[in-house]
């Protein structure tokens, strides 16, 4: 499997910040609408967060007008697919338990781009000393 930091800049793990911040937002979002009838459980892709902060999947086409291709760096609508979990009877999609371990694996990843930037900086300043 390849190392899904290779190529993730400092710029790069602080958009992913901002989306496990929105993430995170959605998911409690969910957990508040647990008992709104017919409400339809939401997340965001983390795959595609990610090749846009890597700049995977990019085209190297420089834009030239604001109506023509969005920048990399805009921060894109987040989608929010359905999940596809069991509905209840009154159509409801939220599953409690499912939504706290979301939750969590949004924590550690938050916890993990944390130490990543923290080490990047470190490195740096390493550098800048000659240490």
């Amino acid at each position: 499997m390849a190392d899904p930091s290779k190529g993730l800049s400092i710029a790069g793990a602080s958009r992913l910040l901002d989306w496990t911040a929105a993430r995170q937002k959605i998911l409690a979002s969910n957990i508040a609408n647990l008992d709104t009838p017919g409400y339809q459980a939401r997340d965001l892709d983390f795959q595609s967060a990610l090749r846009r902060a890597t700049g995977d999947g990019t085209s190297g086409l420089v834009r030239t007008n604001e109506r023509h291709l969005p920048s990399a760096d805009a921060e894109p609508s987040p989608r929010f697919p359905v999940q596809q979990a069991g509905a209840r009877f009154d159509g409801n999609t939220v599953n409690l338990a499912q939504e706290m371990a979301r939750i969590t694996e949004n924590g550690f990843l938050y916890q993990t781009l944390v130490r990543f930037i923290n080490h990047k900086i470190t490195t740096l300043k390493h550098a800048i000393r000659g240490v």
